[in-house]
This record gives C-alpha cells, sequence and structure tokens, in this order.
C-alpha cells in the first residue's frame, strides 16, 4: 500500500520544518523504520524513519526547502504501484498555503540563499549565554538563519529556555539591521 511520508509535528511548537537531507534516494528499497530523511526544525534536527515497507517512488520536496507541518515529502510504494492519486493530492497540499509556484510543480526549488555580497550590520549588543560547556547556546535554524545573514550569534541576546537563541531572536535581529540600514540611508539622501 503506497504511504506518503509526511513532515511531522515533531514538537509542541513546531510550524515547519527543513530538508536537510535525503538519506534514501528514488528507486532505493526501505525497510520499516529505515531512516529516510533529516529534517531541521526550530529546536533539533531529526531523522524521520518509515512508516512502511517498499521502494521510495516519488520525492516531493528538495534538499533545502521549509514547508509546514502535515506537507507530503515522499512517497513509499511497491515498484508497480499506482502513486497517481497521492501525487495529485501532495499538489494539492503544497500549494494549500496559496504558495502558487509550489503548486504548479511537486518539486519545489531549493529556497534561494541571500547575496553573499549583501551582508547586513552587525549589532552591538550584550554577549549570548554560553552553556556550562563553554558552547553558545542556539537552535540549529537560529544558527541557519544567522549564518545565511551574515550575523555573528555572540551578538545576539538569547530569549530562549536558559538564554539560548531561537529563530525570533535572529528575525528581531534583523529587523533591527534594517530599521538602521533605512535610517543611515536617509540622512544620507
Amino acid at each position: 500500500m503506497a504511504t506518503p511520508i509526511v513532515m511531522a509535528k515533531l514538537s509542541p511548537t513546531m510550524e515547519e520544518g527543513r530538508v536537510l537531507q535525503w538519506l534514501k534516494q528514488e528507486g532505493d528499497a526501505v525497510e520499516l523504520g529505515d531512516a529516510v530523511v533529516e529534517i531541521e526544525t526550530d529546536k533539533a534536527n531529526m531523522e524521520v524513519e518509515a512508516m512502511g515497507t517498499g521502494v521510495l517512488r516519488k520525492i516531493l520536496i528538495a534538499e533545502g526547502q521549509t514547508v509546514p507541518t502535515g506537507t507530503t515529502l515522499a512517497v513509499l510504494a511497491e515498484a508497480d504501484e499506482d502513486i497517481a492519486a497521492i501525487l495529485a493530492e501532495a499538489e494539492r497540499g503544497i500549494g494549500a498555503d496559496g504558495d502558487t509556484a509550489a503548486a504548479t510543480s511537486p518539486i519545489a526549488a531549493p529556497a534561494a540563499t541571500p547575496d553573499a555580497a549583501v551582508e547586513p550590520a552587525r549589532r552591538a549588543v550584550a554577549p549570548a549565554t554560553h552553556g556550562d560547556d563553554g558552547r553558545l547556546k542556539a537552535s540549529p535554524l537560529a544558527r541557519r538563519m544567522a549564518s545565511e545573514a551574515g550575523i555573528e550569534l555572540a551578538q545576539i541576546p538569547g530569549s530562549g529556555p536558559g538564554g539560548r537563541i531561537i529563530k525570533r531572536d535572529i528575525e528581531a535581529a534583523l529587523e533591527a539591521d534594517a530599521g538602521a540600514g533605512t535610517r543611515a540611508g536617509a540622512g544620507a539622501g
């Protein structure tokens, strides 16, 4: 029986996840419990296991793509099984939030990375909290967002548990940087 592999809600606060790496490829045999894909959530990186046995017939979401929970990531089925109905349902589900580009193509292109030449201004704030082991405490999503935006994590105060840097802290830093850029640009004219 054809089984969709879905972006599961892996934590109570999870609203979306990012496909980091496909551990199985189209055409690979998959057994119940095999790790199929690695997902990045707002709190951790996790592997999604197969809930059935068969062949990974179709990967619908490319590596690097971020999608909401409930989105069909791939289809697991027997080699000769008809999966057209699941593919049609998945395509409708991808576009349900109004993203017409995703709705027209079952394989969404990875999100564009910001231009490396455009780097936001650095924030001057109190350093972030470090754990008992001396490591900077930040969620994987916050680390990726900061890296893509060119922001130093050590310069961002964390608002998560124990001072951990989380998604909203990076978003606040980006808003502050955008506001500072707007104000600086207004005075230059």
